[in-house]
């Protein structure tokens, strides 16, 4: 698939334009559209976590730390870039196994074991080759950043509600990268056509389905009360 025709299509997808997705791709692939159509709120978080610098990652061993929308979505670019081995520290039971599903390699618990010692052990005593944090916490971004070998990077995912201090002496002592990622950079086109050939899935992510009238008890206070449980909940107007 040529970018300029995978871009056209896109188009077609996030505008909603079946026909149009369908004059180019073939009537026999309406479901694929229709699919498509129903993540297209989710469809940011691949483009943003597959821009995170994953797409340098094949053979790397990979840490992410947080397994909600960002960091489910940041494994699958992971896996689908082909790297190595791939990482997950979450403390939540039920975001664990959608780690797992998704195709985590290992899963580590920080609450129940130290999470850079782990990844040593997992990296023959070298440690990860990028690490991704994906909460948005102070604590996890030195749990990311410890992962991380000496010469590797750290990708900062999440979005943090306050400044935090990270110490720095880690960078400059043992030659390590911290950088940020947010914006959209050409990776539409290669995230559409992973999506359609099923490298990319979003509906592993998908929690819940609600129109807008329930959007309150079955949005906000389902989230509210039952946070660990629900990656992302689709909100039809209809």
């Amino acid at each position: 698939m040529s970018e300029k025709r995978a871009k056209r299509k896109l188009t077609a997808i996030l505008s909603a334009d079946v026909k149009g997705y369908s004059r180019l791709m073939g009537e026999d692939e309406l479901s694929t559209v229709e699919t498509l159509k129903q993540y297209r709120e989710i469809f940011g978080n691949l483009v943003t976590d597959y821009q995170g610098r994953v797409i340098d990652s094949p053979g790397d061993n990979v840490v992410i730390v947080g397994a909600g929308t960002i960091g489910l979505s940041t494994l699958q670019a992971a896996r689908a870039s082909g790297a190595r081995k791939i990482m997950v520290a979450e403390m939540a039971e039920a975001r664990k196994e959608y780690a797992k599903k998704l195709g985590a390699t290992m899963v580590f618990d920080p609450t129940e074991v130290n999470v850079p010692e782990e990844v040593l052990k997992a990296t023959d005593g070298v440690g990860a080759d990028l690490g991704f944090e994906c909460v948005g916490n102070p604590k996890t971004a030195t749990l990311a950043l410890d992962s991380v070998r000496r010469g590797g990077r750290m990708v900062v995912l999440g979005v943090f509600e306050k400044p935090t201090e990270i110490n720095l002496n880690f960078c400059v002592f043992f030659e390590k990268e911290i950088i940020g990622s947010l914006g959209y950079n050409d990776e539409f086109a290669t995230v559409l056509s992973y999506l359609v050939d099923g490298r990319l899935q979003a509906d592993p992510m998908i929690t819940g389905k609600i129109s807008l009238n329930d959007l309150l008890d079955k949005g906000f206070t389902e989230l509210i009360k039952n946070k660990d449980r629900n990656i992302k909940i689709l909100v039809s107007p209809q």
